[in-house]
């Protein structure tokens, strides 16, 4: 009857299991005793991850998964240390802080290996400045992240002058026009009254001669040779800039900072006739 005894100890008796010792009850489910070691059941997030030998006592089922670093969600899975400041475990995903410019944000879960922190905040489109941050795809020819920041490029005719930081998420290429004003502003869209437009920094409603150039340039109005654009000042006292073209002449009308009738207005003489007249009031505005 003795060695009867000894042989079950020996085997899988959970009161003797591998010697004189019981399979610990911490956080255990179910007591299991194979090959001597203790390898039983847990409860909760609870896992018997070390299954001490005889004569050592057993444990029970003593790591948590949802905390333990080396052992976080599975037994034996670490928390990589890539790029990392501190490794930590919450909720059975490795949620460990990182290192100046990197993001822990993809959180692998098990069984799948942990990366650490594996995205570069400083030079990634897709999380640029924070994780899930991503570059706008507004009007943008290429999203690039730089220093945190898109410096996307654009599609012709868009600026990325604002390059907003994290929190605020980025708005693209959300200027329109040909460059960036001071405090990276957009250019204003200036109109010159015949249907056609152009950008500067200039505000609007700047009726200078600098501005009623731009209007002119911005025309689709294709001058005579040698002649066709010119200025002059009309009868009641508003100066001008024209452009005559082979059946047409165009007239807007600006100020040199005194007050006049018609400064900010344009007119354009019907198809066929080349006489340059002065812009009146009900003409069109211009800027």
């Amino acid at each position: 009857s003795v060695g009867r005894h000894v042989g079950v100890e020996g085997c899988g008796d959970v009161l003797h299991c591998g010697g004189c010792r019981a399979c610990g009850a911490d956080h255990v489910a179910t007591p299991s005793c194979q090959g001597g070691l203790c390898q039983s059941s847990c409860t909760g997030t609870f896992a018997n991850c070390i299954q001490p030998a005889a004569p050592a006592p057993d444990d029970g089922c003593e790591t948590d998964l949802d905390v333990t670093a080396v052992s976080c969600g599975q037994c034996g899975r670490l928390c990589a240390a890539t790029n990392t400041a501190t490794i930590s475990c919450a909720t059975g995903t490795c949620s460990s802080t990182c290192q100046n410019g990197y993001g822990n944000c993809t959180r692998p879960a098990a069984p799948a290996a942990d990366d650490g922190c594996e995205t570069d905040l400083t030079s990634t489109p897709t999380s640029c400045g924070a994780c899930g941050r991503a570059c706008s795809s507004t009007h943008v020819l290429a999203a690039v992240c730089s220093g945190k920041l898109c410096t996307s490029t654009c599609q012709p005719g868009f600026m990325n002058c604002l390059k907003p930081s994290n929190p605020t998420g980025d708005d693209g290429c959300e200027c329109a026009g040909t460059a960036c004003c001071p405090g990276s502003t957009c250019q204003k869209s200036h109109s010159n009254g015949l249907g056609q437009t152009w950008f500067d920094c200039t505000a609007l409603a700047v009726y200078d001669a600098t501005q009623a150039a731009a209007a002119r340039t911005a025309s689709v109005l294709v001058p005579v040779a040698g002649t066709g654009d010119f200025g002059n000042n009309c009868p009641d006292t508003t100066p001008v800039l024209c452009r005559m073209t082979a059946t047409t002449c165009a007239c807007w009308g600006y100020s040199t900072g005194t007050a006049v009738p018609n400064a900010g207005r344009v007119h354009l003489n019907a198809d066929g006739d080349t006489t340059c007249k002065c812009p009146l009031v009900g003409d069109p505005a211009w800027n």
